[in-house]
């Protein structure tokens, strides 16, 4: 629900350096882990544009609604080919710089974390085309920020897409390298919680029309882009974390050709009652913490939904973990980072990846490909030191 920003870790790593209080080795950031899958993984971006939807959040109300998309999926990797780089425009350090006013050279470490994807590797064609996954980040999140999910699962035969949802990803930095900011809509900021709500639902359906536009995008122009005919339209599943949660549920319920969905850590709060009323018709798995504390009615919600739905739906609490444990940050973030940002633990973050990335996959495996010899009860059985 907060403003999910991975690169406020930085503002610490300031105020520390400054203060003598560590070297600045303790604020080291670490590589992407590497997922387990057979599959070299390529990465692609997209810039696109949504012809038939003005932008109520762009200075310019003229403008058509405008997304940075990103995929990954199983590539060809040539020897020559050199890894992604987790943050890979410096135009993105010189805008957080601003953001927190912070100076740039506390955050270029940023620009060396290597991920274990590759940019605009030609697509692998298997005997069968891949399932799709889309995923959806929460409030002051952004595209890439579960990149260790998106490369496990297309290490393993997916093709992953991830969209920045303009103004409500910390910052979106499009192919002319143009920006879009992130918009709040915290109660204090916009000094009135009803007009708050107002805009989180303005951003809810925003989001929901990205996540309908990236598919119809997909399907109209699947003969003409190699990258689209790798994918199997018939099997799409989809997760979001935290308002991406949400994002996923309204977008599974208004659009028939998701077949399965999942969330992490989910913000269930800017569903309506008949949203939650209507339930889901298809799976939905959710891996979140045991409580959301002063939020207890966000889990409410949630077992509303669960209970008005027609089909399987599964709610797995863990312990220890905390709401940044659930992106990125947990795998690339020091021990010293994480004892000074909130909303992440110092839990062990091998355990974290594991709860994450098998839970995911074997949930997708068998739902949407149909491998039923390990189930997601059999993982957290497994998994039971940090799963309840």
């Amino acid at each position: 629900m907060n403003k999910l920003s991975f690169h406020i870790l930085f503002l610490f790593y300031f105020c520390f350096t400054l203060n003598g209080c560590s070297s600045t080795s303790l604020f080291t950031l670490h590589d992407i882990p590497k997922p387990n899958g057979s599959h070299a993984v390529g990465t692609r971006q997209f810039d696109w544009t949504n012809e038939n939807l003005k932008d109520q959040f762009s200075t310019d109300s003229t403008k058509n609604r405008r997304i940075m998309v990103q995929f990954w999926y199983p590539g060809i990797l040539n020897e020559s080919d050199v890894p992604f780089l987790y943050c890979d425009n410096p135009i993105i350090i010189d805008e957080l710089s601003r953001e927190y006013k912070i100076p740039a050279k506390f955050l270029n470490e940023a620009l060396h974390v290597k991920t274990n994807s590759y940019s605009n590797l030609q697509p692998y064609i298997g005997k069968t085309k891949y399932p799709l996954i889309i995923f959806s980040h929460g409030k002051g999140g952004y595209k890439s920020q579960n990149t260790v999910q998106f490369e496990e699962l297309a290490s393993n035969g997916y093709v992953v897409l991830s969209v920045d949802h303009s103004y409500d990803a910390v910052i979106t930095v499009f192919s002319d390298s143009t920006i879009a900011s992130y918009v709040s809509d915290d109660a204090k900021k916009v000094g009135d919680p009803v007009l708050a709500d107002k805009i989180t639902q303005k951003k809810l359906s925003a989001r929901v029309s990205d996540i309908k536009f990236v598919m119809d995008k997909i399907w109209d122009d699947y003969r003409s882009i190699p990258l689209f005919r790798i994918i199997d339209t018939s099997k799409v599943g989809m997760f979001g974390h935290s308002f991406g949660a949400a994002t996923t549920v309204l977008s599974s319920q208004l659009d028939t050709r998701i077949d399965v969905s999942a969330g992490l850590d989910g913000w269930f709060v800017p569903l309506s009652d008949n949203h939650l009323k209507n339930g889901l018709k298809i799976p939905f798995l959710h891996i979140g913490r045991k409580s959301w504390g002063l939020f207890s009615n966000n889990y409410q919600k949630m077992e509303k939904l669960m209970n008005n739905s027609q089909s399987k739906q599964a709610h797995y609490p863990v312990k220890r973990m905390q709401h940044f444990d659930f992106m990125d940050g947990s795998q690339s973030a020091s021990l010293a980072i994480k004892l000074v940002l909130p909303h992440m633990s110092i839990y062990n973050k091998e355990k974290i990846k594991n709860v994450l990335n098998k839970m995911l996959l074997v949930y997708f495996d068998s739902n949407l490909k149909g491998e039923n010899s390990v189930s997601v009860e059999m993982v957290s059985r497994q998994l039971k030191t940090i799963v309840d």
